[in-house]
């Protein structure tokens, strides 16, 4: 709960800037203690630099279930490609953004029995954002970003071990973020806090690779929800933009629904996941 509360404080502070900057009437005297905001005329272009971008991703995955003590971690691998702009004569942007990593990562966990077991795992996720957002221009140089969306999660997860099966997890989640960004001489950088909601979740387990007498079961997930701390710096190369983007990634998830097979009953326990990203794109 510390990371949705620090979130929180990121959106208050920036609102609370926000407002403290925004005078609450015009001023008349010559002598104003408030930069204005700025004309589009007047706007620095590293604030709204649009494009096409493709990048690397580096992801150092941690996965846990603290009852029973579960534990899948390691680096994770890939590509992230997008693209953003201005609608025409707005101030309303999009963001549409795909992202694929793949690894392997370390299974510290347990067999149904009982017995401890460690493993290698064999992992790939995707997801796609669609942000729709509007822009409030503080100053020429200073913006506030405020966003929500959509956005579609999809991991598979197959540990490599004597009795070891498949997962896939399949979600939908609604994000909330604000980013403010400052431009300087000649780069710029942001910082931006984001909230997601799961709208729904589900996971289904390929029990029959286990052995022909077990089933495929699905779970449901309803409750849960994700936090997002981010940074962007970017500098303008020729005709392009190098973006360096450190983020902090967490999410929760809340026990699914159970389903059942010829074995018993078996639900999606509470599991914490926390992911540090590193990327390098660039913005065409």
């Amino acid at each position: 709960m510390k990371i949705l509360y620090l979130a929180l404080a990121f959106l208050f502070l920036s609102l609370s800037a926000h407002a403290s900057d925004t005078p609450a009437e015009t001023p008349t005297d010559d002598a104003t203690a408030h930069e204005a905001p700025a004309t589009e005329d007047l706007r620095n272009p590293l604030l709204t630099m649009s494009g096409v971008y493709i990048g690397y991703r580096f992801q150092y995955f941690d996965y846990q279930e603290p009852s029973p003590n579960v534990h899948q971690y390691g680096p994770l691998h890939g590509l992230v490609v997008g693209v953003d702009g201005l609608l025409p004569r707005t101030d309303f942007f999009y963001k549409i953004e795909a992202e694929y990593l793949t690894g392997v990562l370390i299974y510290d966990g347990f067999y149904q029995s009982g017995g401890a077991l460690e493993a290698n795992t064999e992992d790939h996720t995707a997801s796609l954002r669609l942000h729709f957002g509007f822009i409030d221009y503080l100053s020429s140089n200073t913006s506030l970003q405020i966003y929500s969306g959509l956005m579609y999660r999809y991991l598979y997860d197959y540990v490599q071990a004597s009795g070891g099966y498949r997962r896939e997890i399949s979600q939908i989640t609604l994000p909330l973020g604000i980013t403010r960004r400052q431009a300087l001489q000649n780069w710029a950088y942001g910082l931006t806090a984001e909230i997601d909601i799961l709208a729904s979740g589900a996971v289904k387990s390929h029990m029959s690779d286990v052995g022909p007498t077990y089933s495929d079961i699905e779970n449901k997930q309803s409750r849960g929800y994700g936090v997002k701390l981010g940074a962007d710096f970017d500098l303008p190369f020729r005709k392009m933009v190098f973006m360096i983007q450190p983020t902090f990634q967490y999410w929760l998830m809340d026990d699914s629904d159970i389903a059942t097979n010829s074995h018993g009953s078996f639900l999606e326990p509470y599991n914490i996941s926390k992911m540090y990203n590193l990327s390098l794109i660039l913005k065409f």
